[in-house]
């Protein structure tokens, strides 16, 4: 990126600019700005990708060097991924001349629950009042602006597979027969998915409406049926793993891990829903502790240790993930951290109860 555009040097020099966080209102004013002399939508999307470059430079400098700590790094890269898919949409609706009255977009996994990483797919879920054709087109067109590779890369690769049916589904679905999918056919891992779900661009109603009707599903999921779900998807995990010869030192999937931590909080989120309902209002692990804490399902000390070991591990994963050098970290590196993880997932699945209590 520096060779291309030297005069961003200044950028990653200077600490203070560095350390000072950028927010979703002004990353979208910045974006607006670079695509006021950009008509044509083409230009409009290379425009698109060299704003994010610049962006994710200065964000990668600034974690880099240590003045942007991991809540900093992963809130700015999700709110310039919500910018851009906002930019997207409305690069798309000049493309094809189709309104995004009654279309919406909402984002899972990752991006969902602002826990984005540098390297990460973005999972979108394209919802519409009522099917038609005209925002099939739509959601294909914002589909090419992000997804499609050109002088300047690719904005992200999107992940389409948790619209109901998956890949054999309607690419946009109506919202009533979203809803209908979700109460008759979808499995309890779709189900457990939408707890990382929330709107990111287009129309207020179908998406928001769609979530405020999905809540209550969620929470009467039987509260054995998750527990077992979670540890046969932990216990496939561990074995694909073990298989390649990868164990502890994997920090994103292996044992005391990042997807752990995950795992953890929402099957206590999942337990509890019905109980404490505001732990739904929340899509990433931060908050949902905060609140399961608060409400006191878990102790503070069990929380504040959860997410400390989290935090090392998803910053440890950051550093890797700026060198390309994969999610295996050598064998001690966080040892510690995964060892509170194990821990905490020993107390929650199987073995003393201690730490669940306030």
């Amino acid at each position: 990126v520096l060779l291309r555009f030297p005069g961003q040097l200044a950028t990653i020099t200077d600490p203070r600019r560095l350390g000072r966080r950028r927010g979703r209102a002004r990353l979208r004013e910045d974006l607006r700005s670079a695509l006021e002399d950009c008509p044509d939508p083409v230009e409009a999307s290379l425009a698109m990708r060299r704003f994010q470059r610049m962006e994710l430079l200065r964000i990668g400098a600034g974690d880099l060097l240590g003045v942007l700590d991991l809540k900093g790094v992963t809130d700015q890269l999700s709110d310039l991924a919500d910018v851009l898919i906002e930019a997207a949409l409305v690069v798309a609706v000049r493309r094809t001349g189709i309104s995004p009255d009654g279309f919406s977009i909402l984002a899972f996994g990752k991006l969902g629950g602002r826990e984005l990483n540098y390297s990460s797919d973005i999972d979108l879920f394209f919802l519409s009042e009522t099917r038609s054709e005209a925002h099939q087109k739509l959601a294909q067109a914002v589909i090419a602006i992000l997804d499609e590779s050109g002088p300047e890369g690719f904005l992200y690769r999107v992940d389409l597979r948790l619209r109901p049916w998956g890949s054999a589904g309607a690419l946009v679905p109506g919202r009533d027969e979203a809803l209908d999918y979700l109460e008759r056919h979808a499995r309890l891992w779709e189900k457990q998915a939408l707890l990382k779900a929330r709107q990111v661009a287009g129309s207020d109603q179908p998406g928001m409406g769609f979530l405020e009707a999905a809540a209550p599903q969620i929470a009467r999921l039987p509260e054995a049926e998750v527990r077992t779900a979670v540890v046969d998807m932990k216990s496939r995990i561990e074995t694909r793993l073990d298989r390649a010869g990868q164990d502890f030192g994997e920090v994103k999937s292996g044992r005391g891990s990042i997807r752990d931590v995950e795992f953890i909080t929402q099957f206590l989120v999942l337990r509890e829903a019905a109980r404490v309902p505001a732990v739904l209002q929340w899509s990433d692990n931060w908050r949902q502790l905060e609140v399961l804490a608060d409400c006191d399902v878990i102790s503070t000390a069990f929380k504040d240790d959860l997410i400390s070991a989290y935090r090392e591990l998803r910053d440890l994963a950051h550093g890797r993930s700026l060198e390309n050098a994969g999610n295996l970290a050598p064998r001690g590196t966080a040892a510690a951290s995964q060892a509170v993880i194990a821990d905490a997932w020993t107390t929650v699945f199987g073995g003393s109860p201690s730490g669940l209590d306030a």
